[in-house]
């Protein structure tokens, strides 16, 4: 299998972000989801930190085991977390037979990023419910700018038409040549005197 192609359909290749302490509570929400099919749950390295998630439907495996082995293939594929190198996603992909999820919490946004150049294509993310991520610092700025944009915006009492409050061109009036005359201006002598 060639590294841009893939089996998985567009629709059924999903991201679901959500923050890293919900990771583990998301995946046993779509192990339950998809009891009925072979799950592999995928992580970069050779930890034992899922093994207890393992029954007869549901293999926890990594990418090293992967490549070493072509012949895999199971009917749903769970990313865990991203590998550095997007070619390694890739391998993951020659796995599954109906659908790839990915958990991804913001660290990995670089990965995800990577990972959609070599795929040739943004992939899609869905919200699962109750695991909404937390907003990182950067996305609380982002928003507040936004709405201080859009308050702003609103204040305005109606939006510019081309038509509409245009003037009809007149000539400018020069104060020099006005016809009205102006009266000099008296000075009573009196108050000047200096008083002695």
């Amino acid at each position: 299998m060639s590294l841009n192609t893939t089996s998985v359909k567009r629709q059924n290749h999903r991201v679901h972000p959500c923050s890293l302490k919900q990771k583990r509570p998301l995946l046993k929400s779509l192990l339950e989801k998809y009891k009925e099919s072979t799950i592999f749950i995928v992580r970069t390295d050779d930890s034992e930190e899922l093994d207890d998630i393992a029954n007869e439907n549901v293999t926890v495996i990594s990418d090293k085991e992967i490549a070493d082995s072509s012949e895999l293939q199971c009917d749903v594929l769970i990313s865990y977390n991203l590998p550095e190198n997007a070619e390694d996603y890739m391998v993951r992909l020659s796995c599954p037979k109906q659908e790839a999820l990915i958990l991804l919490d913001t660290d990995e946004q670089k990965q995800l990023h990577a990972i959609e150049r070599v795929i040739g294509r943004s992939l899609i993310q869905e919200i699962v419910s109750g695991f909404e991520p937390a907003k990182t610092l950067s996305e609380q700025k982002r928003d507040l700018k936004s709405k201080r944009y859009n308050d702003t915006k609103s204040k305005s009492s109606k939006p510019y038409r081309d038509n509409e409050y245009k003037k009809p061109y007149s000539k400018p009036v020069n104060s020099s040549t006005s016809t009205q005359k102006r009266k000099p201006r008296t000075i009573n002598v009196k108050s000047l005197k200096p008083s002695p």
